[in-house]
């Protein structure tokens, strides 16, 4: 198991990571995240596996704060670095690669503006229920590229999925928007103009 996937299964719990020099203290559901480590880093360090840090569950960690001098950091960038970053292409199980999923809120657009094939997947999946097999299919981009992207969601609280579900077909998402534009006031101008 990896770091990453302990803060993702212990969201209650306040944790502190020691990996030598740099300490770094947790807690997912709060959002918040303390450490005398930059962002790339500790990211790199929520990438490694529980066993080759010094990982501890505690009650909370105020005094630890002031003892060790760490600052606050935003937990979300981290988060999202890490899992975008991460070999695994699937973090979790409960999500297979036929899992219907849709987003109930965007991703942060610094976030989106690294990768344009995010701002593509993000578009769609605001939409319409998709899983990771028919992204691929219609958007060309990997399934690991996919997944991984999926994965970032699910792990932030931003996607939703239900197995009963049933994607119908593949570029369903292409003919939706093809009808939605002929009702949008471009495509009624277009209409009138015959074009």
């Amino acid at each position: 198991m990896l770091v990453l996937q302990y803060i993702l299964c212990k969201q209650e719990v306040f944790v502190e990571i020691i990996d030598d020099d740099k300490k770094i203290f947790v807690n997912y559901k709060k959002g918040l995240c303390f450490s005398n480590a930059e962002t790339e880093l500790l990211s790199n360090i929520f990438l490694k596996p529980v066993a080759s840090v010094n990982l501890k569950e505690v009650s909370c960690f105020d005094d630890r704060i002031v003892q060790y001098q760490v600052s606050k950091l935003d937990l979300e960038p981290v988060l999202w670095h890490a899992i975008i970053n991460c070999h695994k292409e699937q973090l979790f199980e409960s999500i297979s690669n036929n899992t219907p999923v849709k987003l109930k809120k965007w991703p942060d657009y610094k976030f989106l503006m690294k990768n344009p094939n995010h701002m593509k997947l993000s578009a769609i999946l605001s939409k319409h229920w998709s899983n990771a097999q028919n992204l691929v299919q219609d958007t060309n981009i990997s399934l690991l590229n996919v997944n991984k992207f999926i994965n970032a969601c699910y792990g932030l609280g931003y996607l939703i999925f239900d197995e009963s579900k049933v994607i119908a077909s593949n570029n369903n998402f292409i003919k939706l928007n093809q009808k939605n534009n002929k009702k949008s006031l471009f495509g009624k101008i277009r209409k009138r103009l015959g074009i």
